[in-house]
């Protein structure tokens, strides 16, 4: 399994040149910008999954992110650092959908004050 903590999520309109971007030409694409963590590939899902290191930044499309867990961080134990538990409640029957919604409609509460 791989871990990471998403920073942004980046829009990407990309030129229309079939020979470079293929199918992808002209589209409009979501990239996630990714902190992998170092969890020595353990499944959160499966067993408790620490870490205290990330990796480099890496930058990838959004859809190939299966689901979203969460972190909590710990301080003590054996080592008396600081790291990170991964909660990871994702099944077979659960997994994330990322929606595009419309908030142009929407009023802003903000503007009654």
């Amino acid at each position: 399994m791989l871990y990471g903590r998403v920073e942004k999520v980046i829009q990407c309109q990309l030129p229309d040149d079939p020979a470079t971007f293929g199918d992808f030409s002209g589209k409009l694409r979501l990239f996630a910008y990714i902190t992998p963590c170092k969890t020595d590939g353990k499944d959160a899902s499966q067993e408790l999954t620490l870490y205290h290191n990330e990796t480099a930044p890496i930058i990838t499309d959004l859809t190939t992110i299966r689901a979203v867990v969460g972190r909590v961080q710990t301080t003590g134990g054996m080592t008396n650092r600081k790291q990170w538990g991964i909660i990871d409640r994702s099944t077979a029957l659960v997994r994330t959908a990322f929606e595009h919604e419309d908030l142009s409609d929407v009023d802003d509460d903000d503007d009654d004050e």
